[in-house]
């Protein structure tokens, strides 16, 4: 069975593409279609499908898409991308295998341009290496990000015991949150374990702002501090 890998954070343009790929006109038609919102999602189902095609929308929330098909293309050469884009642009100065649409889809040019794809053909080679050292660049861009990200959390926390109350802290409730997933996926336990004990304790101050979290808050700040300087960021 055939697989197509769709990365847009909007739902409704994911629905749209596989709609089309569904449709008359389209030679993958009985291709199973895999969603992923962000670039990280994207990756990782790219490393686990082995996908026939990858479409790509410009507007990614965690990084540019033109720069993630670019990634894509330096660590995943088999696998042919489609980019779309509102701007439209020439496909003559891309590199092989990948290609541009324009948004709004149109189906005639969608279908055409996939064909093209399709037809053009790309190198066999074995890829799990190289998609997993993609993954290592993206671990490391992200781990790059850590120390600014925990300066807006205490800065919110600060925000928040200055009299900013529970809408301050929510904002470092969200960071952490994102911290949590993300570091799941990268396998990284104690920062997933650390950033879930401090978005609890945050959760606890927006329900109940006299609750005593904070020793235990910045217990799990310290310890995230501390995965950064293993990691050799500051």
């Amino acid at each position: 069975m055939k697989t197509v890998v769709v990365v847009s954070p909007d739902k409704e343009t994911r629905l749209a593409i596989a709609a089309l790929l569904a449709g008359n006109g389209s030679q993958l038609f009985s291709a199973t279609v895999v969603e992923a919102a962000t670039g990280l999602e994207g990756i990782t189902a790219v490393a686990a499908q082995a996908p026939v095609l990858c479409i790509v929308d410009e507007r990614l929330s965690d990084r540019s898409g033109a720069r993630w098909a670019e990634d894509l293309r330096t660590t995943a050469r088999h696998i042919p991308i489609l980019l779309l884009s509102s701007q439209g642009g020439p496909n003559s100065a891309l590199p092989h295998a990948v290609r541009v649409v324009p948004k709004p889809l149109v189906a005639d040019t969608f279908h055409a341009e996939v064909d093209r794809l399709l037809a053009e053909g790309t190198p066999v080679m074995t890829v799990h290496d190289e998609i997993e050292e993609g993954l290592r660049r993206l671990r490391a861009d992200f781990i790059a990000t850590l120390p600014a990200r925990l300066k807006t959390v205490r800065e919110s926390i600060e925000q928040a015991l200055g009299g900013g109350g529970p809408p301050a802290a929510a904002v470092a409730r969200n960071i952490v949150h994102q911290l949590r997933g993300t570091g799941s996926s990268f396998g990284l336990p104690e920062l997933t374990d650390a950033a879930g004990r401090a978005e609890q304790k945050l959760r606890e101050y927006e329900a109940h702002p006299s609750a005593p979290i904070w020793p235990e808050l910045e217990r799990a700040l310290g310890e995230m501090d501390a995965l950064c300087r293993r990691e050799g960021v500051r």
